[in-house]
């Protein structure tokens, strides 16, 4: 398979798991708390800064939105931010159904890349997220954003607080910027080889 990102299209969003797309295609899946950068991540990833849609209003993704990649080599995912407050309870719980749903029906999910940003130690709905991909044992690894915020040798001690802090292995954390591209081409290897897994 061609480690490439070519082409990238949205394809549709959803708001019921009876939507989702009737394929064998894989799915790799993009998901952190609000306003972490997800929109810029899967921007970079796809070299297309008009592909997904950047506010600066937190909250702002509120479906699961569907992206081809390679005119079917997977879907990229990108889900809701979670633990933000201001769209309501109904919303928190229309998160949790929507997600939860698609986790226990969706046999196509290949990888979850969880986003967090590297200068922060991680929330609670991280450690919560993390912790539910772990116990039900759906494939993730951490995604450090924002590492051009930091000094370089400074980079090593944050992804050890957050391997300590998930209780994962450092290997399953990758530091990256949406800005300056660091690690972007590393990530792009990693999913094409997690979306032709068997």
């Amino acid at each position: 398979m061609n480690q490439i990102i070519k082409k990238a299209e949205f394809i549709k969003s959803i708001v019921n798991t009876k939507d989702l797309p009737q394929n064998e295609t894989a799915h790799i899946c993009v998901l952190g708390r609000s306003n972490v950068g997800k929109s810029s991540f899967i921007n970079k990833l796809c070299n297309n800064y008009k592909l997904a849609r950047v506010s600066k209003d937190a909250g702002r993704t509120r479906m699961l939105n569907f992206f081809m990649i390679n005119g079917g080599a997977f879907y990229l995912v990108d889900f809701p931010g979670y633990g933000y407050q201001k769209g309501g309870k109904n919303f928190n719980a229309m998160w949790s159904d929507l997600i939860e749903e698609y986790f226990s029906t969706c046999s196509k999910i290949k990888q979850v890349l969880v986003l967090v940003d590297i200068r922060h130690a991680p929330t609670q709905n991280d450690i919560d997220m993390v912790h539910y991909l772990y116990v039900n044992q759906i494939p993730f690894c951490v995604l450090a954003s924002k590492s051009d915020k930091l000094a370089k040798t400074k980079i090593a001690a944050s992804v050890n607080m957050l391997a300590s802090s998930f209780k994962i292995g450092k290997d399953n954390i990758i530091p990256f910027s949406s800005l300056n591209g660091h690690n972007i081409d590393t990530i792009t290897k990693y999913i094409f080889e997690k979306a032709r897994d068997q």
